[in-house]
């Protein structure tokens, strides 16, 4: 029975690696892709942030192949660059 368990584990561990090494890179890359056209045409800081969110999408896929940790790091630095720019947007649309 403990065996049965463990055998279940293993498959879903398979099928959530396999999601992250095939299904997140595109979905990521077809979002972004949208993203980018849509956001350059309104405003190149939106444009910026969502070309930092391709480059920290494609960097955390490598990454996460090679160590969780450099991704998790690549991760979190995207995330305060995104957010400095958000605020910088911010300031932007409230003057």
């Amino acid at each position: 029975m403990l065996t049965f368990i463990f055998a279940i584990i293993f498959v879903i561990a398979i099928l959530m690696t396999l999601f992250i090494a095939f299904i997140t890179p595109l979905m990521f890359l077809g979002a972004a892709i949208w993203s980018i056209v849509s956001a350059f045409k309104d405003d190149i800081l939106l444009g910026c942030i969502v070309l930092i969110s391709l480059i920290s999408a494609v960097l955390s896929y490598f990454y996460l192949v090679d160590s969780v940790f450099f991704s998790f790091l690549c991760f979190w630095w995207v995330l305060s660059l995104q957010g400095l720019l958000l605020h910088a947007l911010k300031i932007k649309i409230s003057n």
